[in-house]
């Protein structure tokens, strides 16, 4: 009799210690969602130039991004303030946001010109009035190659009058040359004297541009490497908007391909940068648009 009651009292502590382990697993918090890996804002860049060449498929490529990017940057020549009218209406209705931009080359010639610049800040303005932005991009690409190349000087005098023209509530984006490419070291130095003037001049709120090609090389180490330490040295430590191609370009260049748009954009954020521009280009924006923010939401 005492096996069978010490079996009976054996089983009832088993059942007891069964439910008390069932109770504590129910208490249990649920396992925590794996934490994702940072990524840097993403804000697409298109140029449009050519209003009737390019402009239905500018706005087609831009709704692509919706519910991906709250921000893209559309860049123009100096003239053509009026037909953002259209372009906004068409693309803020859905929840995003038009950064306005001007191509300086052909324009801002030569660049120290203190009255280009003058009527530049009058263009400025009225992007301002098409847009409602805060921030602006002046794309300086090929307006400074001639002097981060060495085949031309730039008054420095004359230029900080010509950057006291400028709106100064606004915040400015300055797209550089690829001096790291362009000009060598020569050519790296001479973009940061640039850069060191404008970041300087009173009042003008100014970020620069960092550019970061597929090739792991370009980036981490050379000529790239000392640029982007000058950018952070010089803005005391800050980061910079850094600037992402994709697609080819007759393998000129080292672009990004469309399927590592996560990885890109996540390896900016490892280094630093909060914002990464995506550049694909203008003639197939639509369908590049497509393509990466679609990979962009689905995670890669």
């Amino acid at each position: 009799m005492s096996i069978k009651r010490d079996l009976r009292i054996a089983s009832e502590k088993l059942v007891m210690a069964s439910d008390d382990l069932r109770d504590l697993i129910l208490a249990m918090p649920d396992d925590a969602p794996p934490t994702p890996t940072p990524r840097a804002t993403v804000i697409p860049w298109v140029e449009l130039n050519w209003w009737d060449a390019f402009k239905e498929d500018v706005v087609k490529g831009c709704l692509e991004w919706r519910g991906v990017a709250e921000q893209i940057i559309v860049t123009t020549r100096p003239g053509y303030a009026d037909k953002y009218d259209k372009l906004y209406d068409e693309v803020v209705r859905h929840d995003i946001e038009l950064l306005p931009g001007l191509k300086t080359s052909g324009f801002c010639d030569p660049f120290d010109d203190v009255d280009v610049w003058k009527r530049l800040a009058g263009e400025i303005g009225a992007l301002r009035k098409a847009t409602g932005g805060t921030r602006f991009i002046l794309e300086n690409e090929m307006a400074l190659k001639p002097y981060v190349m060495g085949y031309e000087e730039i008054n420095f005098t004359r230029l900080i009058t010509c950057l006291e023209q400028l709106p100064k509530d606004l915040e400015y984006l300055w797209f550089p040359p690829h001096g790291w490419r362009t000009g060598g070291d020569p050519g790296v130095q001479r973009l940061h004297d640039l850069n060191l003037l404008v970041h300087g001049v009173p009042d003008l709120n100014v970020s620069f541009f960092s550019q970061r090609h597929e090739k792991r090389g370009l980036h981490k180490n050379g000529l790239q490497g000392v640029y982007e330490k000058q950018l952070r040295d010089m803005q005391a430590g800050g980061v910079s908007p850094t600037m992402l191609y994709f697609g080819k370009v007759k393998g000129k260049f080292t672009h990004w391909p469309y399927d590592r748009v996560v990885e890109a954009v996540e390896t900016c954020a490892e280094s630093g940068f909060t914002e990464a521009i995506i550049y694909p280009g203008v003639k197939h924006w639509p369908e590049a648009s497509r393509a990466l923010a679609g990979l962009l939401r689905g995670g890669g």
